[in-house]
């Protein structure tokens, strides 16, 4: 079903796959789901925190309350079951996880920062790139490597572009960025690698909120492009 095994001393490593998959995304978030269940229920001591990946989830735990073995034991075993079975009942009950979140961006260059450069790498204009980047759903498949900073599949091949050989030491909070086959967005200002092609106004991340993300893995995540004008409205209506 899964391959279990340590990760470092206080971590369990549960891996659901070896690809990059929405098949393999849906096991992830079950598996997950599972886990929480099970640990609410079960009153399960030791659990630090769950964190899905793309193809793994890793429970990590407090070494003086729980170990590996106790862990496997009461969190994997009792879940074999459910994970073998198929995914409609799943996804039927987890329908609202894969609705889609429109995200609007300004592509206008003076946020781009590397929007010229990305256009220029693939040989195609600016109008063209910001059509490309704005037509299709992405998929939510992750979150990190900051609280909130969402992994997107499905950027068009076109857009391709290696991460910047030397980073910036400072992304502004909401920059939307392309990096490999991968796009994403940066929820809090922070130094990083991507090329930045535009800027959300919307706050991505807020612990006050409940879910504290914009969006969660399975669901969908739609661009709208907008001018400066919009954004700069967007950015100043409180939320």
């Amino acid at each position: 079903m899964s391959l279990i095994s340590p990760n470092g001393d206080s971590a369990l490593l549960i891996t659901l796959g070896n690809d990059i998959s929405e098949a393999t995304l849906r096991r992830v978030v079950r598996c997950t789901m599972l886990i929480d269940q099970l640990i609410d229920a079960q009153k399960i001591e030791g659990v630090v925190e769950c964190v899905p990946a793309y193809a793994a989830v890793m429970v990590t735990f407090d070494l003086l309350k729980t170990d590996f073995f106790t862990l496997k034991s009461e969190l994997v075993s009792p879940i074999e079951s459910e994970l073998s079975q198929t995914d409609s009942a799943f996804l039927l009950s987890s329908s609202a996880l894969m609705s889609t979140v429109e995200i609007p961006v300004c592509y206008d260059p003076s946020l781009g920062l590397d929007l010229s450069d990305l256009a220029k790498h693939c040989g195609l204009s600016i109008s063209e790139v910001v059509q490309l980047h704005t037509a299709p759903t992405y998929l939510v498949y992750m979150l990190g490597f900051m609280p909130g900073f969402l992994y997107l599949g499905g950027l068009d091949p076109r857009l391709s572009m290696p991460r910047k050989k030397t980073p910036r030491g400072l992304i502004n909070q909401g920059a939307v960025g392309i990096a490999g086959q991968q796009t994403g967005i940066y929820p809090l200002a922070s130094p990083g690698g991507w090329q930045i092609i535009g800027q959300t106004p919307l706050s991505l991340f807020d612990a006050k909120r409940t879910p504290p993300t914009v969006a969660q893995p399975l669901q969908r995540v739609a661009f709208r492009a907008i001018d400066l004008d919009e954004y700069h409205h967007l950015k100043a209506v409180p939320r």
